[in-house]
Formats: C-alpha cells, structure tokens, sequence
C-alpha cells in the first residue's frame, strides 16, 4: 500500500501536497498506516458496497417492521434508477418525505387514509364560511387560478403534477403532504368534517398490501413491486450472500459475517499484529 501511494506521488499533482503524503508516510509506523488503510477501505465500502447492490437492482425495504430483500429485474433497472435519481433529488433540494397522520387508518381499515388537518382552507362561498379539503395539489373540477388563491374540493380529486406543485419548495412540500399519496384519491363523499376526512384506495385489492407503519417505505415498496421486484432470502447458509443491514442498505456476507465489517477487520489486523510479535519473540528465544 505504501509503495503504491508513493508511486502514485511521484507521477504528478501539486508539489506541496505530495510533500506532506510523502512526508506522512516516511514518519507514520506501518502498524499505523495499516490500520489507516482499514478504516479507509471499510469506510468507502459501506457506501460504495450498497450502491453497487442497488445497480444491479437489490433492494432493502422495511416491511410490516421486517427488513426484507427485493430484487428488480434486470429489464427494468433503467426504471429503478430513474427513481432512485428523483428520490435522490428530491432529499438534496430539501423536499420533505411524506408522513402519515396520527390514527391514519379508521378501524384499520387501509382502504381509507385520513386527510391531515393542516391540508384544509377556509374559503367565503355565497357570504357562508365554508371549511373544506384544500384544493392547491388536486384537479377537483376547479381552475388553476382558483385552486392556488387556496379554493377548496367540492368533488373527488386526484393529485395534478404542474411545475408548481413538483418543484417550488413551499407548494411542493405541502402537496406531498396534502395530495393523496398513491394509491389513494380524495373522495368527496367521505369527507365529513376537518376531524373526519378520508382519502380512498384507487383499487380495493391493493388494501393489503398497504404498510401501517411509515408510508414512505410504503409508497418505495409499491413502486419496486411495481417494477417486478422479487423478493429474496437472506441466507448465511450460503458462501456468499446478500443481506440487508437496514433500509436500503444490502451489503456482501460471507457466511453470516459482513465482509467489510470494519470492526472484524481491526481485531484481524490486531490478532496478526499479536500473532507476529508471538512468533518474533519465539524466534528470538529459540523456542
């Protein structure tokens, strides 16, 4: 490793950086640039590992509270990392993730998602104050201009995609909390009151497979099942194997031991360290 960095210092770069990378490694004992090495190595490999493991379409999805191995078909990875690259985006531009309200599911029937209580406007209709579902992130039957100045739903609506409702921060980060999330639509009729206000399933067969629990692992969940993901074990039996460290974290074993595990490769680097000592000292008594 040493020779190689040296090498690689005196093919090129700026002088003075080279000076102080060949200065460090003349004065730094090798036990210490051996440890260096292994906290570098493991380091990249914690990120560079599960990205690798996504490319060729593993995924790791929290599912009813298990983490559970999925893979996308090979045809449709192209589809996967499109959305990988919008949910990628999305996190750097400051978008936040959907949430769900408190007691989302009546009876815990998932056909049904409550509408969260700050996605509702006040609005003067015919002098009457009037409380509704607010209408800025849904094509309910009323015009843009409208629907922005903070109108409200007098009929179903589905979330409509416009430049404003994806890509200003303030509107975005509303509708993504506010418009129904897939697979649901806002059904007028079962919108009582602010305190009783429900979304409804697009498609009564798809209630059991809605997660209770975080609907952002819901909605990624969907979308790789969408996409033909497969689930997959997760078996240490095998030499080597794949399995899921956490959410969206699948990593390389061998066995049940992770191959790049920095604490693994620290006790080795100390048990070789100990291991030649032993045998220096052996040596040297002339046992």
């Amino acid at each position: 490793m040493v020779k190689t960095l040296k090498s690689m210092g005196k093919k090129g770069g700026i002088p003075i950086v080279n000076e102080i990378v060949m200065t460090f490694l003349r004065v730094t004992p090798k036990p210490i640039l051996l440890l260096i090495f292994v906290l570098l190595v493991t380091t990249i490999a914690t990120f560079v590992i599960p990205a690798m493991l996504n490319m060729f379409g593993y995924e790791c999805i929290a599912v009813d509270g298990d983490l559970k191995l999925y893979q996308v078909p090979m045809n449709n990875l192209a589809q996967k990392s499109l959305s990988d690259i919008k949910q990628g985006a999305r996190e750097f531009a400051g978008f936040e993730d959907y949430k769900l309200p408190e007691d989302p599911f009546p009876d815990g029937d998932t056909r049904y998602l409550r509408v969260p209580a700050e996605c509702f406007n006040e609005v003067q209709i015919a002098g009457e104050t009037v409380v509704g579902y607010s209408s800025a992130c849904v094509d309910c039957n009323a015009s843009s201009w409208f629907r922005y100045s903070g109108s409200i739903c007098l009929s179903d609506g589905y979330y409509d995609s416009t430049l404003i409702t994806k890509y200003w921060i303030g509107t975005a980060n509303f509708c993504y909390r506010c418009s129904p999330p897939n697979p649901y639509y806002y059904d007028h009729e079962l919108c009582f009151n602010q305190d009783e206000c429900f979304f409804h399933i697009t498609d009564d067969d798809l209630a059991d497979d809605i997660i209770q629990t975080e609907y952002g692992a819901n909605y990624y969940y969907q979308n790789i099942i969408k996409l033909g993901g497969v689930e997959r074990g997760q078996d240490a039996t095998q030499f080597v194997n794949i399995q899921c460290d956490g959410v969206d974290e699948p990593q390389l074993y061998f066995f049940n031991i992770k191959v790049f595990d920095r604490t693994m490769w620290i006790y080795l680097l100390i048990s070789g360290g100990l291991i030649y000592l032993a045998s220096f000292w052996f040596r040297l008594v002339g046992l």
